[in-house]
């Protein structure tokens, strides 16, 4: 049986997500679908649209078997740990047979080839980048150069968005040995589709009928019921938290904060007294070298208190600690029952019971997933019906 594997943020579900997942269930003949989800926060540092449960429901309703979450330590980080630890869990699970991603080439070898010279010539890479950021390039930049220079590949390929992504799946899939066979479905032809973002953008204007005509009806009312009762997540309410923090920790404990190195604290103490959102303190720390997408993802580690040592903790320890399951269609229970028990790693079903099969380090883990929620409901517009604190203890599975 072939179990085919997608990493996502659903962020929301849409048109052009349904069709990845029907083209890789059609194009290799997949029986069931696992969803590796970021949780309610996400790579780019960004409250997700709309709860976790929420997308767990619409990916449910729309052709995935299980949805897994992918913990926030992973999910708020760059590309390289987010696919890490996302190829890292489905290994763990024992029954994923195919990783399927989109990409603009779709040129399975080819992508191939660059993550097994990125793995070969990592200390290459890694000093080259370092050079060249040290001359005033920003990360990203810097990479490309790098990667370009030693693998001679031209930086249009390597700087697609989802060539990012596959790169690193397919690196991380080398790196650990595993048996997933990775897959690809080509992205061209896909304009017609709305991306995420835009997505964002018409719920939070009220744009209902371009909604409607971009997302799956399911999606679309369950976006609407969540809208009626939490409203719309934004971090910008969080950001009377966020100078709190940066006003009342000291610079010594701001800078422990994963991702507030070379300097990036200095600056944020020193500028948070200036503007009165974080949207404009972070234009104004952005330099050549810090990029955006890195800051917001650094305050979000602020608001979360993500530090350096537990992030690297969990790295020594081998990333994931555990296989939270979010939820999961009735007739994929066997498929369910079969994961645990083959799974290198403890799967969580039943989150009272977790602290059972955790260790130290999985605790730590999970309790910052569970923080992560409560947070999360503080952006919301409406805070009602939120439970407060330890909101997680009080939603159970979804099941479809």
């Amino acid at each position: 049986m072939s179990v085919l594997g997608i990493i996502a943020e659903y962020n929301p579900f849409h048109n052009g997500h349904l069709y990845h997942m029907n083209a890789s269930k059609s194009a290799f003949s997949a029986s069931k679908v696992i969803v590796v989800m970021s949780g309610n926060f996400t790579q780019r540092g960004d409250s997700a649209i709309c709860d976790k449960f929420t997308r767990t429901r619409m990916a449910l309703e729309n052709g995935a078997d299980i949805v897994v979450e992918l913990p926030v330590f992973y999910a708020v980080s760059s590309a390289e740990y987010f696919s890490w630890a996302a190829v890292k869990l489905m290994d763990a699970m024992g029954v994923v047979t195919h990783l399927s991603f989109g990409s603009e080439s779709g040129d399975l070898e080819k992508l191939r080839i660059v993550a097994s010279a990125m793995n070969k010539h990592r200390e290459s890479i890694s000093w080259m980048t370092s050079a060249l950021m040290a001359d005033g390039l920003p990360y990203f930049t810097a990479r490309e150069h790098s990667l370009s220079n030693i693998l001679h590949i031209c930086q249009d390929f390597i700087r697609q968005p989802n060539h990012i992504l596959a790169i690193e799946y397919m690196r991380a899939l080398e790196e650990i040995n595993s048996s997933i066979t990775p897959v690809t479905i080509k992205r061209e032809g896909l304009d017609h589709y709305e991306t995420a973002s835009s997505l964002r953008k018409y719920i939070k204007s009220g744009d209902y009928p371009s909604l409607g005509e971009a997302v799956p009806d399911s999606v679309f009312f369950l976006l609407l019921g969540q809208i009626s009762r939490y409203g719309t997540a934004d971090i910008s309410r969080l950001d009377s938290v966020l100078f709190y923090l940066l006003r009342t920790k000291s610079l010594d404990e701001i800078k422990a904060i994963h991702g507030m190195n070379d300097g990036v604290a200095e600056r944020m103490v020193r500028l948070c007294g200036l503007y009165d959102s974080s949207e404009e303190l972070l234009n104004a720390v952005k330099t050549k070298r810090y990029a955006h997408t890195r800051l917001r993802r650094t305050t979000a580690h602020l608001l979360l208190d993500i530090k350096s040592d537990a992030f690297d903790q969990l790295n020594a320890a081998g990333g994931p600690q555990y296989i939270r399951v979010l939820g999961f269609r009735k007739d994929a229970s066997h498929l369910l029952g079969e994961m645990v028990k083959i799974a290198s790693l403890p799967v969580i079903t039943n989150l009272p019971q977790a602290s059972d099969v955790l260790d130290e380090t999985g605790q730590l883990m999970l309790g910052k997933d569970i923080q992560s929620t409560d947070l999360y409901y503080l952006a919301c517009k409406n805070k009602k019906n939120t439970h407060g604190k330890n909101r997680e203890y009080y939603q159970k599975m979804v099941k479809v």
